[in-house]
């Protein structure tokens, strides 16, 4: 479908998505790798099709993206998120979407989403058969249309449009059609009226587009007052379209590529000598070999071999060293190993205080859509009051550690008095010395209970 074609109807576009999706879809083609990037390096002049295919072909596609949004998401699921909602709905939160993911899986699955284009939307319907609420995912680009403006007196969504890919029959009557499905495209609108929220889906046939359902949701047999669905973004759940955290790097990525196209194509016609010869009378060229000797009546002729000299490769390779670098300052440096003997932590923590800060933002933003889905998922469910519901994303990113010498020295410090027990544990926990969810209280009575064990 052309993203940019649609102008009335359902498929109308937001005026904020275009600028958006043009960046979203280079990030996705980067992330993709091979082929996907090969549309992003011009064709040469006088080049044949046959000879642009191979020298896209030639050059291995160095993927710092895709490397460096695994190291991002790793480093926020270092650790699991914090999760608090009532045990009652703790079997729930191991399938929220009826399709067997759990809230942590659909939690990883939505920080990807952030960080590979930007923007993500969760829908929290209400699924009859299976009496309870269910998530469903929707991609940015499958988020066509929105408004935001007063209702009820508060700020909030009031509009959205969402574009769904089902599945059914393909209308043949021959043998074996109910075993094909082809793929269909609907339009989701859902509008707060006077009435509530009213949700009216749309399906593309080759006739046109037409109204299948048109449906008014209720909760207690009260009209909903608000759309439960949320927008995750980088830096928080406005509806607003987010520049991708990863275009930057994205851009870099391809023209590294370009690069690495331009080198493979110069080595691949300098790397070999080639023969030359002046004098030869023959009809036909002189074949080479071990077996072969020329003989040449001219006393003139002459033969020898073009090699390449010069610097012009070594620019490209410099070119690719030089955005390699770019790429490390950009997005890797957060893949960096922790501080050397030579570097002190607190060192390295400044030095990376900036990239830091937009991954705690990304981290934040994402736990705030996440805990607004939840709380709409309690709502439907069963709950009026969700203020205590919340998901909280892990902020500490790094693994730390405590030396053998810096634990003797607090060891020290605790057995002569100078810090107090539950000091002692704090620089322990910190050290990740410790097991997780256990207070100073729980391990001060676990080793009670293991010296009474002892007596």
């Amino acid at each position: 479908m052309n993203y940019y074609g649609q102008t009335t109807g359902v498929e109308t576009l937001h005026p904020r998505y275009g600028g958006w999706f043009s960046k979203a879809a280079c990030c996705r083609d980067v992330l993709e790798g091979s082929p996907a990037v090969h549309k992003y390096v011009p064709q040469l002049s006088l080049q044949t099709l046959q000879d642009y295919q191979a020298y896209l072909a030639r050059p291995a596609f160095f993927n710092a993206t895709a490397r460096t949004l695994t190291g991002l998401s790793g480093a926020i699921f270092r650790r699991p998120p914090e999760v608090t909602a009532p045990t009652a709905m703790d079997p729930q939160l191991l399938d929220v979407d009826l399709a067997g993911t759990s809230l942590v899986e659909m939690a990883t699955y939505v920080t990807d989403e952030v960080l590979a284009v930007g923007r993500h939307g969760i829908l929290i319907d209400y699924n009859d058969a299976a009496g309870r609420p269910v998530w469903v995912n929707y991609a940015g680009e499958d988020v066509l249309n929105w408004e935001q403006s007063l209702f009820d007196g508060r700020p909030q969504l009031t509009f959205v449009v969402l574009r769904e890919t089902v599945w059914g029959p393909d209308g043949s009557v021959a043998p074996g059609a109910r075993f094909q499905r082809q793929p269909i495209v609907q339009y989701r609108a859902m509008e707060l009226t006077d009435s509530g929220l009213m949700v009216t889906l749309w399906q593309k046939e080759s006739s046109g587009i037409r109204i299948t359902t048109t449906a008014l949701p209720v909760r207690r047999g009260q009209a909903l007052r608000f759309i439960p669905f949320v927008f995750l973004g980088p830096e928080g759940v406005d509806s607003t379209p987010s520049r991708p955290p990863l275009i930057d790097l994205a851009d870099i990525n391809l023209s590294h590529f370009r690069s690495s196209c331009d080198l493979e194509h110069g080595r691949f016609w300098t790397s070999l000598p080639t023969p030359w010869v002046s004098g030869w009378k023959g009809v036909d060229g002189p074949t080479i070999g071990p077996s072969r000797v020329w003989a040449m009546e001219d006393p003139g002729a002459r033969a020898g071999f073009l090699e390449f000299s010069g610097a012009g490769l070594a620019s490209l390779e410099r070119a690719l060293v030089e955005k390699e670098r770019q790429m490390q300052v950009v997005g890797a440096r957060l893949l960096e190993s922790q501080a050397t003997h030579q570097e002190a932590a607190a060192t390295v923590r400044l030095r990376q205080a900036g990239d830091l800060s937009a991954i705690s933002r990304l981290a934040h933003a994402v736990s705030r859509g996440l805990t607004q889905a939840l709380r709409y998922h309690a709502w439907w469910w069963a709950f009026d009051n969700t203020d205590d519901v919340q998901v909280r994303l892990n902020q500490d990113f790094f693994e730390s550690y405590l030396a053998p010498a810096e634990i003797t020295a607090l060891m020290q410090l605790w057995q002569h008095g100078a810090i107090s027990y539950h000091t002692l544990f704090a620089n322990l926990e910190a050290g990740e010395l410790t097991r997780a969810g256990v207070t100073a209280e729980d391990e001060r009575a676990a080793i009670a209970a293991v010296r009474q064990e002892a007596v």
